[in-house]
């Protein structure tokens, strides 16, 4: 399996944090975002990973280079303008077509067992699937409403919701 981490974003709520420094890059526990990322994938068995990169991409590919020191193979995605998660994935296209991927965000922290949501995909013969959790407080994001067998059925614009 192959990952791509989504780490090209602006980082906009952070600012003024992130001028000089893009999210990927905060340090959580003294190392970067992006570097607990990189072990969680790892742990996961997942060795060869493409990261795309717009705002501030230097410090990025310079601190983490191939990845042979993380334990990983890296590759980076410039943008040269930002593509969006679509546009992303549709210009690392021929990295990702060549067997099953993981797409993940570059600020998500998690312990998820890949494993088990692997399985789940392969067994439901999915095209995609959407890892989620339940959160306390829902309004803050933008909420799913989920059928007994899992599936997604909607996705709720939480913009529309409260007018």
């Amino acid at each position: 399996m192959r990952a791509m981490i989504l780490a090209a974003g602006f980082g906009s709520r952070l600012k003024p944090l992130t001028l000089s420094l893009p999210k990927p890059m905060f340090p959580v526990l003294n190392r970067p975002l992006l570097e607990h990322v990189l072990n969680y994938l790892s742990s996961q068995g997942i060795q060869d990973i493409i990261v795309n990169v717009h705002h501030l991409p230097d410090k990025i590919v310079e601190y983490f280079g191939d990845g042979t020191d993380f334990g990983v193979r890296l590759q980076f995605s410039r943008e040269e303008e930002i593509l969006g998660t679509a546009g992303g994935l549709k210009k690392a296209q021929s990295f990702l077509e060549k067997e099953t991927f993981l797409v993940i965000n570059s600020d998500v922290l998690t312990d998820i067992d890949l494993d088990k949501a692997l399985s789940f995909h392969k067994e439901k013969k999915s095209c995609l699937t959407l890892v989620v959790r339940q959160d306390a407080d829902p309004e803050k994001y933008e909420p799913i409403e989920l059928a007994d067998d899992g599936r997604i059925t909607r996705f709720v614009n939480a913009s529309l919701k409260n007018p």
